[in-house]
């Protein structure tokens, strides 16, 4: 498999289990059975949730498409889904006094 197909098939495979432990995490808390009290509030939560899904989504999308050029569109997409995915953390990291640069 090549470099960067690798890179993808990895990345996925880590955002997967990230989207999955905090699914999971979220489920608790609405339930009221989570062992621990958050710093940040639910709706952050959920849409930092959310954005994992459609990244996820958009990777998907690049796995099947192989062989072929990636369409700029996807690679918007992708782009653009990462940035509110970082901008959803430095709120976290604000939210939880987390120093991100480190």
């Amino acid at each position: 498999m090549e470099d960067w197909k690798q890179r993808v098939v990895d990345e996925y495979k880590q955002l997967h289990g990230r989207y999955e432990r905090l699914s999971a995490m979220i489920a608790k808390y609405e339930s009221g059975t989570l062992t621990f009290t958050p710093n940040c509030p639910l709706c952050l939560l959920k849409m930092q949730a959310d954005i994992m899904r459609k990244y996820l989504g958009i990777l998907e999308i690049r796995g099947k498409i192989k062989k072929t050029n990636l369409p700029m569109c996807f690679l918007r997409m992708q782009a653009d889904t990462m940035r509110k995915y970082l901008d959803i953390l430095e709120i976290r990291g604000k939210i939880e006094k987390i120093n991100l640069a480190d």
